[in-house]
């Protein structure tokens, strides 16, 4: 496997060029045009027409300090733009460095709980909050929403979370005009509606929800923006209570909600079952579930393309719990299977209740990351080398160099748009430790890493930063 790391020698002057003064942003000029395609969205890089939009590197929330995060004061972690060429590469100069590339908002966005979305002229993001409590304490854990222009200006906060987990999520949805922010802080579900600056006053959805499954809509297109009906409702679990028309207090209530709306539709409530929510895909909702005499969850799916959802086939997709699993894509309509890791192997099921379903790929412990077709991407060694396996082939390719250092220890781990895979690569001098994206193609047979940002000066290698 050739990699290829496009070497960055960015000096102070060309930062300065990016933020040019306090409160001096400069408009960026050019740009997509409303009616190209967006793919990527909700994560670190999104790919609008001829332009990727990206998170210059990562930062941990819990190391910043008061007096961080203020705006046009961040390059790591920040949103910059780069135009790419007639074939949708990066361009560079004859050194490697990156060119026509821009900062967008200098802000930190590439954080634990990150990311952000492109709706036409629109970014939507996430950035760590910088006021502070009662205490006088930054509260760098709790989560601010914002909105900009896609020429950087119209900065406008949407919601600030008052609370947020560590299983708190968020998501923005474009249904008809209006785009939908649905945040999950840990207990409640949020709602705000954005319809250009209108902004609405956030309503609580669901006052208590205990896991929530927030459908994936990661590609938009404004001339067929056609949201599926499977897409327009947040799945969640709640535990019983008074209001519930339940004759023993066992179990819990799985339950769907049509965003923007207050009128919450039960999928399930048998009095026997704990279920608790995975993901949403292949029009079905998938989750697990355990009774009051068994602590072992098992993972099930049920269509959304019904109108009884409890009445519908359950379908039981593993024998036992996986903390990881990769739900694969039907093919023709039909189940394939999913495949799990447990401490010490990645093993696909194609059939938990055939001694020829279950199948170990793998004798290793991994970390899977993402499924896409017939490949499950995953991590694995001290450096967590990015690989992926098919499962039917069973052939495994190496995607970086065995050099390379991957950041796998946060929620946003991967991201991926229709050619690219994305992850954080670790940058080290004799001084700093940092992380930045590095992007491989997988739509390809030779797999090339390359590198996505501007390295500030501090975290230039040694050899470049003393000459």
């Amino acid at each position: 496997m050739k990699t290829k790391i496009l070497s960055i020698l960015v000096v102070f002057v060309l930062i300065a060029s990016l933020l040019t003064g306090c409160g001096g942003f400069t408009p960026l000029t050019s740009g997509p045009a409303v009616g190209d395609i967006v793919s990527g969205n909700g994560g670190m890089s999104v790919r609008y027409g001829d332009y990727l939009y990206f998170v210059n590197g990562f930062l941990s929330s819990k190391a910043l300090v008061e007096g961080a995060n203020q705006y046009n004061e961040e390059e790591n972690a920040a949103v910059y733009r780069a135009q790419l060429d007639a074939s949708g590469e990066l361009m560079t100069d004859e050194e490697g460095n990156l060119i026509n590339i821009n900062i967008l908002i200098p802000k930190i966005v590439g954080f634990e709980n990150g990311g952000f979305f492109i709706f036409d002229n629109y970014i939507y993001y996430a950035t760590p909050t910088i006021l502070k409590d009662r205490t006088g304490t930054v509260r760098f854990d709790l989560v601010d929403f914002y909105m900009a222009k896609l020429d950087g200006t119209g900065i406008k906060k949407i919601y600030a979370a008052t609370d947020y987990s560590t299983s708190a999520k968020f998501s923005f949805y474009k249904i008809g005009d209006t785009v939908h922010l649905v945040v999950f802080d840990g207990t409640q579900i949020i709602n705000v509606k954005i319809n250009g600056y209108a902004i609405s006053q956030p309503i609580t959805m669901v006052e208590s929800a205990t896991s929530v499954a927030l459908p994936k809509v990661t590609e938009y297109n404004s001339a067929n923006n056609t949201v599926s009906d499977v897409n327009k409702y947040i799945y969640y679990t709640r535990s019983l209570n008074d209001s519930d028309n339940t004759i023993l207090e066992l179990g819990n209530t799985l339950a769907k909600i049509e965003i923007g709306t207050t009128t919450e539709e039960v999928l399930i409530q048998d009095n026997i079952w704990s279920y608790g929510l995975g993901r949403v895909k292949n029009n079905a909702l998938y989750y697990t579930k355990n009774s009051s005499t068994s602590f072992n969850s098992k993972n099930y799916y049920r269509s959304l393309l019904v109108d009884d959802f409890e009445g519908s086939q359950e379908i039981q997709v593993t024998g036992t719990y996986y903390a990881m699993v990769a739900i694969l894509d039907f093919e023709e309509g039909n189940n394939r299977g999913v495949v799990v890791s447990n401490d010490t192997q990645l093993i696909y099921i194609s059939d938990v209740f055939s001694e020829d379903g279950i199948e170990i790929l793998i004798n290793e412990a991994v970390t899977i990351l993402l499924e896409k077709g017939d490949y499950v991407y995953y991590t694995y060694g001290t450096n967590n080398r990015l690989a992926r396996i098919n499962v039917k082939t069973k052939a495994i390719d190496n995607l970086t160099s065995e050099e390379d250092t991957l950041k796998v220890d946060i929620t946003l781990k991967v991201d991926y748009d229709n050619e690219y895979i994305y992850v954080f690569k670790k940058h080290t001098n004799s001084t700093f430790e940092s992380y930045y994206l590095e992007r491989v193609k997988y739509v390809t047979i030779v797999f090339e890493s390359e590198f996505v940002g501007v390295l500030e000066t501090k975290d230039l290698p040694d050899s470049e930063e003393t000459e």
